[in-house]
């Protein structure tokens, strides 16, 4: 469900998919010079772990004093970290290539051996916000570690997430986000992810940084939890977009013959609700309109990417009338074939 509109100066930052751990092995170098003696050399033991307990932090250092060790930023619970060394009640963790922090040994859970993939990747962002606040979403494969830094004249926040390697195609940014101008990326280096969010007052209200829950199941996953479900129907409900703004209106699409008449009979209802028709599609072959034990349907219910139809998409209200729609449609549809 979307959000609806205006913000004041927050930000949150969301990272969505799979957790993997991450775990190196101990192991020697031998290598062999003119006087063949042998030169050993350790390679850096690496363990895996990830946060937890309340307000788990990163340190610049092991320096102790009053107030504690100088703290490079709060983070999240259960993000992975791969730790390289021991000190004292601290353990030492690579964040990226050529960077390296403390963290005090109780906010750490250690984990089994599971090897780190070649690459964690970036995805697809969101930009949108609320009466409250503003969001900014970044799909990721994995809870990485990040350090936040606040920036003036102009008034920006700059994320490092350490660790990324960019796979973002598009950002999508919506008008619903009130303070945020612009929203931009850089690979700083090959483990090392930039993300900057530029405002557009000069004044910094606050933000949070956390990761989202893992709610992305892929397409097989879906299927097999909706077989166990054994459903009477299936509505697949989505917002559309595409490249060129002007282009809005609803659809309804279906994959087999036989199904037909539940995405007219939606599709029909829907166009009561003003918007332009953009068609009935057969043979669509999206994974949820696959399944054949049950009909199923999938619904666009307007463009994102057209300012008009975004307009009414954050509304609540027509919200509201959509799923009416979609309800009626149904309800002719099983009149229809009784």
């Amino acid at each position: 469900m979307l959000s609806r509109n205006f913000l004041s100066q927050f930000v949150r930052f969301g990272f969505l998919k799979a957790f993997i751990l991450v775990i190196g092995i101990s192991c020697y170098t031998f290598s062999f010079g003119q006087s063949d003696s042998i030169a050993i050399q350790k390679k850096e033991i690496i363990l895996s772990g990830r946060t937890q307990g309340l307000m788990p932090f990163l340190k610049y250092g092991p320096g102790i004093d009053r107030l504690g060790g100088a703290k490079m930023t709060y983070l999240d619970t259960a993000i992975v970290l791969q730790i390289v060394d021991s000190l004292r009640n601290d353990y030492i963790v690579r964040l990226s290539r050529n960077h390296r922090a403390f963290i005090p040994k109780e906010n750490v859970k250690l984990l089994s051996d599971i090897r780190k993939p070649d690459y964690y990747l970036t995805s697809s962002w969101n930009v949108s916000g609320d009466e409250k606040q503003d969001y900014v979403t970044i799909g990721l494969d994995e809870r990485l570690p990040y350090q936040s830094i606040q920036l003036i004249d102009p008034s920006r926040i700059v994320v490092d997430i350490y660790g990324a390697t960019g796979n973002t195609n598009w950002i999508t940014q919506l008008k619903s986000a009130k303070e945020i101008k612009n929203v931009y990326h850089e690979q700083l280096e090959d483990d090392l992810f930039r993300v900057t969010i530029e405002l557009k007052h000069a004044q910094l209200w606050g933000y949070s940084i956390k990761y989202k829950k893992n709610i992305d199941l892929s397409m097989t996953d879906r299927l097999l939890m909706l077989r166990e479900t054994n459903p009477d129907l299936l509505i697949s409900i989505h917002n559309n977009s595409a490249s060129n703004p002007n282009v809005k209106g609803v659809s309804t699409y279906y994959r087999y013959i036989g199904f037909k008449p539940l995405s007219v009979a939606v599709l029909d209802r829907l166009l009561e609700l003003g918007l332009n028709d953009f068609g009935n599609i057969g043979s669509f072959n999206f994974s949820l309109n696959g399944p054949t034990e049950y009909p199923n349907c999938l619904v666009e219910g307007a463009f994102l990417s057209n300012e008009a139809d975004e307009k009414q998409i954050m509304d609540r209200s027509f919200q509201m009338k959509v799923a009416k729609k979609i309800r009626k449609g149904i309800i002719d549809w099983v009149r229809k074939a009784k």
